[in-house]
């Protein structure tokens, strides 16, 4: 493909609260104005994005749930997406960028991601615009870990209505991890009794060893503010973006 494609889609999300942790509050995106956008990614494959919730977290970052489906035949390479946050008014106040991974035929993934403290944002936002491009040129993305964290002792240094989540982090990549050169990204989702998602974190983490050897394990430790501690149901996900030969 010589140009890289890009869709756009709308998706509206009233931003009601604050939370720190990077949790945050806000409300699912369900009133949509737009068809969910599509990307042809090679012949065989289609990536659609949906918006599935929306909020505002500590230091006033934006934080979103994007799921991004392959509704084609074929497995689709690495993506990048966009996320461009708009005010009441409809005028861009922010924007982020993260990349997908390869999706196989039928696959989907919801995605946490929005801005962080260093992104400038001229506003408040109120909706997001997602545009997916392909990125041939992308590193290796590997899914290391879904799950369901362990709830623990709050800490003693914890504000009411903190939690702390721990869970178990396995090198699946088949190659040797190295710290520094290959990033880790987590994320947290918490959900009602319902199934909505009521609120969502994401970033880095500094737990990863020196050098993760395939088949290694460390444990991954998160202090979460409230409304994560009364989430019904918390999912948990962690990837790795390979940019080092593995050796």
């Amino acid at each position: 493909m010589s140009k890289a494609l890009r869709a756009l889609v709308v998706a509206s999300a009233s931003v009601l609260a604050f939370a720190g942790c990077g949790s945050a509050s806000g409300t699912p995106a369900t009133n949509s104005p737009a068809a969910p956008a599509t990307l042809k990614v090679t012949a065989a494959a289609q990536l659609t994005s949906t918006v599935l919730w929306m909020g505002i977290g500590d230091l006033d970052r934006a934080v979103y749930v994007v799921r991004v489906a392959n509704t084609g035949a074929g497995t689709s390479a690495v993506a990048s997406l966009t996320g461009t946050l708009l005010d009441s008014s409809g005028a861009a106040v922010g924007s982020n960028d993260v990349l997908v991974p390869a999706l196989s035929a039928g696959g989907h993934v919801d995605i946490v991601t929005g801005t962080t403290p260093f992104d400038a944002v001229t506003g408040q936002p109120a909706t997001v615009q997602i545009a997916i491009a392909s990125r041939p040129d992308a590193p290796v993305i590997h899914h290391l870990t879904s799950g369901t964290p362990l709830r623990q002792t709050p800490h003693e240094y914890d504000s009411p209505g903190d939690v702390t989540y721990r869970i178990r982090v396995t090198n699946t990549t088949g190659a040797l991890l190295i710290k520094g050169v290959d990033t880790v990204t987590q994320q947290i989702i918490g959900y009602a009794t319902s199934g909505k998602i009521i609120t969502a974190d994401w970033g880095m983490t500094d737990n990863v060893p020196p050098r993760l050897a395939t088949g290694a394990t460390y444990i991954e430790e998160w202090n979460c503010h409230s409304p994560m501690g009364k989430a019904a149901t918390v999912g948990y996900d962690a990837w790795v973006t390979m940019s080092s030969s593995g050796s």
